[in-house]
């Protein structure tokens, strides 16, 4: 069921990488593949699931809480402003990658 879910919801955040900006595109795709790659893992180990599946779902809630959490803090950022960089936009896309 969970390696069910996890394919499912990382296909989804392919899908929505494709149709995303170029900055969010390829974080949206490292992270899409990297959940469809541990929902793999979990159907084929089925004994080592629950396991591997309680670490890494306890560190993506946390990191996706504190995320939550950060922009509910601070104002939306304008679509028009450019002031962050490309450093921001590849910190993001490493973000992703090392998740």
């Amino acid at each position: 069921m969970v390696g069910l879910h996890l394919i499912g919801d990382g296909l989804g955040d392919m899908w929505d990488g494709m149709r995303a900006r170029a900055d969010h595109r390829a974080a949206s795709f490292l992270h899409g593949a990297a959940t469809v790659v541990f929902g793999i893992l979990a159907l084929s180990w089925p004994d080592v699931t629950v396991l591997v599946i309680a670490i890494v779902f306890a560190a993506r809630l946390i990191i996706f809480g504190i995320n939550r959490v950060l922009r509910a803090v601070r104002p939306a950022p304008r679509d028009d402003d450019d002031s962050r960089g490309p450093s921001r936009r590849w910190a993001r896309v490493v973000g992703a990658a090392l998740s």
